[in-house]
């Protein structure tokens, strides 16, 4: 199970680097095996909080659970079950691609 949390982890976070991206924002992700943050902050450096709480709630109704973390709430947190395969995370940052833009 930590080769497979590993392993699906560098594959989350490779999909999220590439695929991601939040205009009029900067992006940061980081993580340890299946356990990913992707920290959103406003040009300015203020926490995109706002943005991010609409973001988990959006992907709440496309049926993806994400949750707010952070001290101000501008982290979108994966945490998925190491049973999760390639082709739904995919799924999953697809429709969060589709989200944030």
């Amino acid at each position: 199970l930590p080769e497979r949390s590993a392993a699906l982890g560098a594959y989350l976070i490779q999909l999220l680097q590439t695929k991601i991206s939040v205009p009029g924002h900067s992006v940061e992700i980081r993580g340890r095996g299946l356990m990913v943050g992707l920290e959103i902050n406003k040009a300015s450096g203020q926490p995109a909080t706002e943005l991010v709480l609409e973001a988990v709630k959006q992907m709440l109704h496309r049926g993806f659970i994400l949750l707010p973390e952070g001290e101000f709430g501008n982290v979108i947190s994966f945490t998925p079950p190491l049973i999760i395969t390639k082709a739904q995370l995919a799924a999953m940052v697809a429709a969060l691609r589709e989200v944030l833009q």
